[in-house]
């Protein structure tokens, strides 16, 4: 592209703190959906408490979300 030599950059030695990536799976409710499958419960709602208890703790963290009024 620019016809001069390309040199990688693969290690980020900036300093920073230790950063913690979750996936989280909703625990089933005791309701059921259509034709008796399972229900989980809302991400919004595990988002919450987890943020609530993560807060609590002292921990900082990001949550994010779909809307401005999920936010709220």
């Amino acid at each position: 592209l620019t016809g001069l030599p390309v040199v990688e950059v693969a290690d980020d030695a900036s300093p920073r703190g230790e950063l913690v990536f979750a996936l989280w799976e909703p625990p089933l409710t005791e309701l059921e959906g259509e034709k008796g499958a399972p229900v989980r419960r809302t991400a919004t709602a595990e988002a919450a408490d987890l943020l609530t208890d993560l807060t609590v703790q002292g921990m900082r963290s990001i949550t994010f979300v779909r809307s401005r009024r999920g936010a709220e």
